[in-house]
């Protein structure tokens, strides 16, 4: 296996889903996400874009970290858990029939 196959399909496209959902004050992503994210996250901007760009997930640590961030910000209608907004940002939606 390539260690450049995208195993995560979709992945940044719900990470940024995930972010505008928190209503929190981001800047779009071709106007400095990378680097407020990277910022907020203690992580290299390299490192960030490879998260919003690309496809390619931090390790579960700090998904947990940014979900639980994140989570914190969204609004109260959002009936996900935790763990479900987790899961859901990895895998995308697992129950599309």
């Amino acid at each position: 296996m390539n260690r450049h196959e995208n195993l995560f399909p979709g992945f940044s496209g719900r990470l940024n889903a995930l972010i505008e959902l928190a209503g929190i004050d981001a800047p779009q992503l071709d106007k400095g996400r990378a680097s407020w994210f990277a910022d907020l996250t203690g992580t290299s901007k390299v490192q960030v874009a490879h998260w919003l760009k690309h496809d390619r997930p931090p390790k579960p640590v700090m998904i947990r970290q940014i979900v639980k961030y994140l989570s914190s910000h969204m609004p109260s209608f959002t009936e996900a858990s935790p763990e479900e907004l987790e899961c859901w940002l990895f895998y995308g939606d697992l129950w599309k029939t």
